[in-house]
């Protein structure tokens, strides 16, 4: 259930909560459900603020670059719309915005990962 909330999974989640119903859950799984129910809540009514893993690595990335926090700041607030998350060109648009010499890189599978990246 932790993993179907924080991953996004919405629907894998209602099941879930649908499956438990209203049935008696005691320890530490009585925090589990009533973590995941709020979670689907906000999924459900507000989740521009649940898909920014985009925009937060590439914050990540450019602080580890030692960029500075002034540079980085707009990003705190990039919202995705709604739960179709943000694409990699939208990140990559961000990149500029941020003034990093960052550019999207389609690799084949056998092919390295370039480092430092974000891994879409």
């Amino acid at each position: 259930m932790r993993l179907d909330a924080h991953l996004g999974h919405k629907d894998q989640l209602a099941a879930l909560l649908e499956d438990i119903g209203n049935r008696p859950v005691g320890g530490p799984s009585t925090e589990m459900v009533q973590s995941g129910r709020e979670m689907l809540w906000v999924m459900q009514t507000d989740p521009r603020h649940l898909y920014n893993c985009g925009p937060i690595a590439l914050k990540m990335l450019l602080l580890s670059q030692h960029a500075s926090a002034p540079q980085v700041f707009f990003l705190n607030w990039v919202r995705a719309d709604g739960p179709k998350r943000t694409s990699l060109a939208e990140v990559a648009a961000l990149a500029k915005k941020a003034h990093a010499a960052l550019e999207p890189v389609f690799r084949k599978p056998d092919e390295a990962v370039p480092v430092p990246s974000i891994v879409h």
